[in-house]
C-alpha cells in the first residue's frame, strides 16, 4: 500500500474553501493513523503531507514530491 495521493479540488465559492480543507486535513490524519501501524516506511509520506488553498482551489499533496509538486501548482494558479 502506497501513500502517494493528490487531490485537487476547484470550489464554485471561496467560502467553501475552509471546509474543504478541514475535510483534507481529516483525511491526513485518518492516513497517519492507518500507515503508522500498517506501512510505516510509509507514514513519513504521510506526515509531509501539504494542505493548502490557493484561490478557489483546496489540495492535497501527499507525496514524497509534495514540497515540488506545490511550486508547480503555485506557479501555474498565479
Amino acid at each position: 500500500m502506497l501513500a502517494e495521493n493528490i487531490i485537487i479540488i476547484k470550489v464554485k465559492d471561496g467560502t467553501d474553501t475552509a471546509a474543504v480543507k478541514t475535510k483534507l486535513d481529516k483525511f491526513v490524519t485518518e492516513q497517519t493513523s492507518i500507515f503508522a501501524s500498517y506501512a510505516p516506511a510509509q507514514s513519513k509520506i504521510v506526515e509531509g503531507s501539504i494542505v493548502a488553498v490557493k484561490g478557489n482551489l483546496v489540495y492535497l499533496l501527499m507525496s514524497s514530491k509534495a514540497a515540488e509538486l506545490k511550486t508547480v501548482i503555485e506557479s501555474l494558479t498565479k
